[in-house]
This record gives C-alpha cells, structure tokens and sequence, in this order.
C-alpha cells in the first residue's frame, strides 16, 4: 500500500501542487471583484461555451479525445 509520503513524491502529484499552486494565484488576482466583474466574465464564458458552432466542436474534441460516441 502506497503511504502518503511515497505518494507525495511522484510526478502526479507534483503536477496536482503546481495546478492548486496556480489556482490560488488566480483566485487572489480576483478576490476582491466587484459583483459586476464577476458577472461580466460568467457572461463571456458562458458565450464561449454557447456561440453558434461551439457545441459541434466541443462535440467533435470529445469524441476524439474518449473514441466514444458519435458527433
């Protein structure tokens, strides 16, 4: 059984440190938005995910990615 300590030192968890590492660099960038800003860039995400054709793709990169399903 892996122990922590082990664990800790693979390169997985390496990757997990600097992506939780990155994560909270950005939330300190944000922390102190205004309701606004905040509901600016749920809009333009949101838009990102929804303008016509992205559904295709999105849908295109899945099944690419997985081998499963049908576009």
């Amino acid at each position: 059984m892996a122990t922590a300590e082990l664990i800790a030192e693979t390169p997985v968890a390496a990757e997990v440190a600097e992506l939780v590492a990155r994560s909270r660099a950005a939330q300190q960038q944000i922390e102190n938005a205004t309701q606004e800003e905040v509901d600016r860039w749920i809009r333009g995400m949101v838009y990102a995910v929804c303008k016509p054709g992205m559904d295709e793709q999105i849908a295109r990169e899945t099944v690419e990615e997985t081998q499963l399903g049908n576009y």
